[in-house]
């Protein structure tokens, strides 16, 4: 007899079956025909090692390959082990000379069973949920992590863990992986956000995880894993003033405006209502502020003390009423600026911005009659007054 193999190397995993499934090689090496058959029995084990099968006749010149086989005792505990499979040869005279069995020329032999037992790793997302929170259009938003733990117990021989992130879609980005992770270990994997575009955004991602090591083919690690990116984005806060009525035309530059009330005849009264409004689609940031009234001494004002917002977008103030009376000739401009604050559940401080809004109007005299002196005309304006009482007083006895 030969024994080809002398020295089997396996290699599993902790809890993976390891039955007798590696082939043993003997030959019959006997030079001629006239030779009798080989038998071969395993006699025993010993350490981590098993083994089954049998050979009943191996004619000479003849080599077998498997119908002995070996592998490991046990697979319960990761580390190294080593084992040996006894083996018995026999001459046997069965179809040859018809005599009884006698032990062979080398009466025994041994196959020494290497074993390598990894324990597997197990991937567990420890960041189930990433939240950007309410961010801005144009901010340039820091990546978050998500965190892979390999929560295998740390053994003599472990498997590392690998994860991979898809799914990540815009305005997500992702798809990266952790390897290496050792057991009892973590890894991470980046996320990040683009804020080119306005919106809430909601994506379901998933996490792979593989148990790997260097002398066996991947395996999975656990089931996949869900983990939700959520980010708003929200546009800037844009406060925006409209003329509702009124004279005048309302023109805009950047962020200051004109109220041009045009030529006005003198002694003519007028109105015109104005709105603010947070003059951007949503989502987006609450804009807050007030109006500095300390430049105006021409026009009289309704409705602008008061606090503006918070106004969601799209939201406006109540009517802004500008009055005034033409009571002198001349040109006439007041001034007033919005200091506003557009803040989000993320930024109570906010972003500032400011707007100038000027109220301007030229009287004239439509008859051309020099302008009567202040006092004067104090006379005929408190006379034209007087007079309509009394068309008023007579209008209701009849």
């Amino acid at each position: 007899p030969s024994l080809n193999t002398s020295v089997v190397n396996v290699v599993a995993r902790v809890g993976n079956a390891v039955a007798a499934n590696q082939p043993v090689s003997i030959s019959n090496t006997s030079p001629d025909l006239f030779t009798e058959g080989l038998k071969v029995n395993i006699s025993g084990t010993s350490g981590n090692a098993q083994g089954s099968g049998a050979i009943a006749n191996l004619a000479a010149q003849g080599n077998n390959n498997g119908s002995i086989q070996v592998g490991l005792g046990s697979s319960a505990v990761a580390g190294l082990s080593s084992g040996q499979l006894n083996l018995t040869f026999i001459s046997t005279g069965a179809g040859t000379t018809g005599a009884a069995d006698v032990p062979a020329q080398v009466a025994s032999g041994s196959v020494t069973i290497n074993g390598k037992l990894y324990t597997p790793a197990l991937g567990q997302l420890a960041t189930p949920s990433v939240n950007f929170g309410v961010v801005r259009v144009g901010d340039t938003v820091t990546a978050r992590n998500i965190t892979i733990n390999n929560t295998a117990a740390a053994t003599a021989l472990n498997d590392t863990l690998t994860a991979n992130l898809s799914g990540a879609a815009s305005p997500f980005s992702g798809g990266g992986s952790a390897n290496g992770i050792t057991a009892q270990g973590s890894g991470q994997i980046a996320v990040g956000l683009a804020t080119t575009t306005a919106g809430t955004f909601n994506v379901n991602a998933s996490v792979a995880f593989t148990s790997r090591n260097p002398d066996m083919a991947d395996a999975s690690a656990g089931a996949n894993a869900g983990v939700n990116l959520l980010a708003t984005i929200n546009n800037l806060a844009n406060a925006d003033f409209d003329l509702l009525l009124g004279l005048g035309v309302l023109t805009q530059n950047g962020s200051n405006y004109v109220l041009d009330l045009g030529n006005i005849a003198l002694g003519s009264s007028i109105v015109s209502k104005l709105r603010l409004d947070n003059d951007v689609l949503g989502p987006a940031d609450v804009l807050s502020g007030d109006f500095n009234l300390i430049d105006i001494n021409d026009f009289s004002y309704q409705g602008w003390g008061a606090a503006v917002g918070p106004l969601a977008a799209g939201q406006a103030t109540g009517d802004l009423e500008i009055d005034y009376l033409a009571s002198a000739l001349g040109q006439f401009q007041d001034s007033i600026v919005f200091n506003g604050r557009g803040t989000n559940a993320s930024d109570a401080q906010g972003l500032a911005q400011t707007r100038t809004l000027i109220i301007r109007a030229n009287v004239f005299n439509p008859d051309g009659n020099p302008v009567p002196e202040p006092g004067s005309l104090a006379l005929m304006l408190a006379a034209a007054v007087a007079a309509a009482l009394v068309r008023r007083r007579r209008a209701a006895m009849h």
